[in-house]
């Protein structure tokens, strides 16, 4: 039996630590339930043969735990002691001993991505936020699909709202495979990364815009008849019911008055804002100005979530986001506090006018 030892020792010198352990198939036919006994952490397994064997005992047996012996993490037994009293009241013992073999690999992927708990939406202006945080996630080894995953190395990804207009919502998060901890078998009941309805929609209303013809769509009161040739009357915009423009005129000889259409003299307080007004927006920093304030709009609609920080501390991510769950308790107060502020500025501006 030694030198079958050592001839293990020698032949398998580099076999990874194995974390489940398997009741071998030859021995599943002994007992029923033991064919459940699969791939059971090393500190389960003995009592779950235990199990097995009390659920369906032999006539008049009892049954003891003895423990079980490792061979390099390659081959084991299990020991059941069966107790039976005898008619003179003696004992009778017998050992039934179960083999065990590793459990079956289970290949892990790098990370994974899961959906968070339900929690609150709370409100920031016109942004709407989840009061949630990847420091809520636990335990720090996070068990799912028997891959375990440090729980610390969570990263926030997309949040959803539970259903349209609903008031609580969840985010989906990132974590990453802790492959020295094996693999495991009781869930931490994380479920798959899903989606949900959007947090923060997009309610600006549709412009819509007529496919009117040629005569200026439908507008039940075109005025001055339709077509071409007139210069009299307003410009109605194809397509566009009631808008109407007008040309700013010409600089008349007296400084400072502009001439109208129909030859009137309109004073430079009236006409010559909405001349200025239509060269700016023609000019080059006018149409810089549009296109800043298109791109802080545009940036204003993407979706939002309580942004947190990481840094990398003796091999840990130390992730800073302690500030969500603060904010999601203060900001009733923070609204309230905003409100007043506000109202006192407008009733100063008001009473100094």
């Amino acid at each position: 039996m030694k030198s079958y030892l050592v001839f293990l020792m020698l032949f398998f010198p580099s076999v990874a630590f194995c974390a489940t352990w398997s009741v071998k198939p030859s021995d599943m036919s002994r007992q029923p339930g033991l064919s459940e006994v699969v791939n059971i952490e090393k500190a389960s397994i003995s009592a779950k043969i235990l199990a097995a064997y009390k659920a369906s005992p032999a006539a008049g047996e009892t049954y003891t735990d003895s423990g079980c012996t490792y061979v390099q993490e390659i081959v084991g037994t299990c020991t059941i002691v069966a107790h039976m009293t005898l008619a003179d009241g003696s004992i009778s013992d017998r050992s039934i001993r179960i083999g065990i073999v590793p459990g079956a690999s289970v290949a892990c992927p790098a990370t994974v991505e899961l959906k968070g708990k339900t929690a609150p939406i709370i409100h920031s202006g016109e942004k709407a936020y989840v009061s949630w945080s990847v420091s809520q996630v636990t335990p720090e080894n996070l068990c799912h699909n028997s891959c375990i995953y440090y729980a610390s190395s969570a990263t926030a990804s997309t949040c959803y709202r539970t259903s349209a207009g609903a008031s609580d919502g969840f985010c989906n998060f990132v974590v990453a495979v802790n492959s020295s901890a094996g693999s495991c078998t009781v869930s931490s009941g994380y479920a798959a990364a899903s989606a949900g309805a959007e947090l923060n929609p997009d309610t600006t209303p549709d412009p819509g815009g007529g496919g009117g013809g040629d005569d200026g769509g439908t507008d039940p009161n075109p005025g001055g008849g339709t077509g071409g040739g007139s210069t009299g009357g307003p410009t109605v915009v194809s397509g566009t019911v009631g808008v109407e423009f007008k040309s700013p005129g010409t600089l008349s000889s007296q400084l400072g008055h502009y001439l109208d259409e129909d030859g009137s003299v309109e004073t430079a307080t009236t006409q010559l804002p909405k001349d200025l007004s239509n060269q700016y927006q023609e000019s080059d920093i006018g149409k810089k100005v549009d296109e800043t304030v298109h791109s802080f709009s545009e940036l204003a609609n993407v979706p939002h979530q309580c942004p947190t920080g990481q840094f990398e501390l003796f091999d840990r991510t130390i992730i800073l986001d302690a500030h969500c769950v603060l904010f999601a308790q203060i900001e009733p107060v923070l609204k309230l506090a905003t409100y007043a502020a506000w109202m006192l500025v407008a009733v100063i501006i008001i009473f100094s006018a």
